[in-house]
């Protein structure tokens, strides 16, 4: 019986350990925990969605779980993505990040490249033709009027 006790306490005791530690990310990959404004702007967006699970009855028990089913969780992720975030296990919240980081730094670089105006059209090299030469004058020939005797 002491055995059986102790082998149950030891798998709940690894059951503890073995969870997994879920972290919201931002969706373009900055780093909120480096910057304030941005963990300032997280924490605004939790509270606010926070708000709208509590509305609907919910209650919060810590960071971002709510008691009663987990209609409450949906309520909570939804309104976390829309504001720009994703949960993940932090064991790899740094590689997620990483990866969002460099997409949306190529995102960026695409709708620079879209905004700024086009490059000029090469200078297209016309071949100038070559001048005309002037004709020599031509002798006009007249014809004589009666009364004028001709040149000759």
């Amino acid at each position: 019986m002491r055995t059986a006790c102790l082998v149950s306490a030891a798998l709940v005791l690894a059951g503890c350990t073995l969870s997994t530690h879920f972290v919201y990310v931002r969706a373009d990959g900055q780093d909120m925990t480096a910057n304030p404004a941005l963990y300032d702007q997280y924490e605004a967006d939790r509270a606010i969605c926070q708000g709208q699970t509590v509305s609907g009855n919910l209650q919060p028990l810590g960071f971002g779980g709510y008691s009663g089913s987990t209609a409450g969780n949906d309520i909570f992720q939804d309104c976390m993505a829309k504001h720009g975030y994703t949960v993940m296990s932090a064991d790899a919240a740094a590689a997620k990040q990483q990866e969002m980081a460099a997409a949306a730094a190529e995102k960026a670089r695409r709708e620079a490249e879209a905004a700024a105006p086009p490059p000029p059209p090469p200078a297209r090299r016309v071949a100038t033709k070559p001048k005309p030469k002037p004709k020599p004058p031509q002798s006009v020939q007249t014809t004589p009027q009666p009364g004028q005797t001709s040149p000759n």
